[in-house]
């Protein structure tokens, strides 16, 4: 269809029956493909820099045909010539319609043309805020981990980060992980920290979530009373004499405020099926062994744990209570 709405670009018009079934397809794609598939969509469209049609009635050019199409927009998001790429985002009106343009949007503004991104900060400010709060869930699944990875955009943020800080938009986000059998939602729950927005979710998460990583890393957080987040690595010298060196993770963080006391999170993740849980337990005893009301408790819990860590950890505990009296 998008072939066939190609051929009639070369003509000067196109059918808005045609368009509105090409758009109704692109509905179910994925937003995590949004570059792959933007590339087919160039390519299938012919939306390039040098194409010179054929047969062109009146001297109606793209940009003609983008003006007075409806709709036409979603797909010169992607057009080669950065004029219409601009032309594209100055158009957009309303909410979103799907989590793939949703991402379109937002990697414009990553453009490498500063007009375009300039026109892609303008085009986010109106239609994010008016975007349903589930479609812009679906899109923050992708968004949250890529784009801190683009260059470009370090003067464009504030439209998406306005986004990533709704309350509705993080309560179907956290929906989602908390639903998520597979995947990298742990990674996904640490980028999402980044917002106080997820704070008021994390003890459901660390009840409830499917996947035992999600529910490990929503309980260290709240033991801890802080949120950390991944944002790069950095070269950690050795030694310089011989150009030795290390990569080293950098983290983000920010305290967060506990929903819930202290003894009844330790509780909670050392009663908890999965190794990694009642590690983050384990942990959680460790650290706060000194101010835990519920350390003998804790203990009979874990000491037999089938996991050689967790009972490490325990027998350091009981270790150090035993030297203590």
């Amino acid at each position: 269809m998008i072939e066939r709405i190609g051929a009639d670009l070369d003509r000067g018009w196109v059918s808005p029956w045609l368009l509105a079934r090409a758009m109704a397809g692109l509905d179910a794609v994925a937003p995590g493909n949004v570059i792959r598939v933007g590339r087919e969509i160039r390519d299938a469209a012919g939306l390039f820099w040098t194409r010179v049609p054929a047969y062109q009635p009146r001297g109606r050019s793209h940009g003609d045909v983008l003006a007075g199409l409806p709709g036409l927009e979603y797909l010169f998001l992607f057009h080669a010539d950065g004029h219409f790429r601009q032309a594209a985002l100055d158009r957009f009106r309303g909410g979103a319609r799907n989590a793939f343009a949703f991402v379109a949007i937002a990697y414009r503004l990553n453009d490498w043309a500063p007009p375009v991104r300039e026109a892609a900060q303008a085009c986010a400010w109106r239609v994010f805020s008016q975007t349903d709060p589930r479609i812009a869930a679906r899109a923050c699944v992708f968004l949250l981990r890529r784009s801190r990875h683009w260059q470009r955009w370090a003067n464009h943020t504030a439209a998406l980060d306005a986004i990533f800080a709704r309350a509705d938009v993080t309560s179907h986000l956290v929906e989602i992980i908390g639903r998520a059998t597979t995947g990298p939602m742990g990674r996904l729950l640490q980028a999402a920290a980044r917002q106080p927005a997820l704070d008021p979710h994390l003890p459901d998460l660390a009840r409830r979530a499917a996947l035992p990583v999600v529910r490990a890393d929503a309980l260290r957080m709240l033991i801890a009373g802080r949120a950390t987040w991944p944002m790069g690595f950095e070269r950690q010298w050795i030694d310089k004499r011989y150009g030795l060196s290390r990569r080293v993770a950098v983290l983000g963080g920010r305290d967060i405020a506990r929903s819930c006391p202290l003894e009844e999170l330790v509780a909670l993740g050392a009663a908890d099926r999965a190794i990694a849980v009642r590690r983050a337990a384990a942990d959680g005893l460790v650290a706060h062994r000194a101010r835990l009301a519920n350390v003998d408790a804790v203990i009979r819990m874990l000491a037999d744990d089938a996991s050689p860590s967790i009972r490490e950890r325990i027998a350091f505990v009981v270790k150090e209570r035993a030297g203590a009296s």
